[in-house]
């Protein structure tokens, strides 16, 4: 699958809800989240845990830049990913705890997380559809970057794991 991502900081997720409740997003649910991240050749891998919910597999292929940017993803379940990967899990490099709310606007899904170990942010992900060209995408993330005006702070490279790995480099698993 496609989509157009961005990812920043988030400086006041009160005020960045309240934006987007009034801007007509509509909140779905709020997770504990658990990413455990392996280390692969190329790209992103991870299994996500979540209490109640499937364990889901994600593998995440991007050119991280701070600015919005097509990330291509497939999703696995444990049977799917077993047939990819094989029975053995890939070398564990980092496991990332966060709390996520998230929240629909048209084709965009809002994760406003915070990050053991690391604070508050704000990720955009427009999901690439018949209905939604790349180029709506990256209007509709337009919009929301607009909405969210001074709530968001810096933007992001790389994933949390990344983020944890340059401010604790001890704690890497593998």
């Amino acid at each position: 699958m496609q989509s157009v991502e961005f990812r920043s900081e988030l400086r006041d997720p009160e005020t960045a809800m309240a934006a987007l409740v009034r801007a007509g997003a509509s909140p779905l649910v709020t997770l504990e989240l658990r990413d455990t991240y392996y280390r692969v050749p190329s790209g992103a891998f991870k299994k996500r845990e979540a209490p109640d919910e499937p364990v889901e597999y994600i593998f995440t292929d991007r050119k991280d830049r701070p600015s919005p940017h097509m990330c291509q993803f497939i999703s696995y379940d444990e049977a799917q990913m077993r047939l990819r990967y094989g029975q053995t899990d890939p070398p564990i490099w980092r496991i990332v705890c966060k709390t996520r709310i998230a929240l629909m606007r048209a084709n965009v899904r809002i994760n406003l997380d915070e990050i053991d170990g690391l604070g508050q942010f704000c990720k955009l992900q427009a999901l690439v559809s018949p209905s939604y060209n790349v180029a709506r995408c990256y209007e509709n993330i337009g919009e929301l970057r607009h909405i969210l005006g001074p709530t968001l702070g810096e933007p992001l490279t790389g994933t949390y794991a990344d983020m944890l790995d340059a401010s604790e480099p001890e704690r890497a698993i593998g």
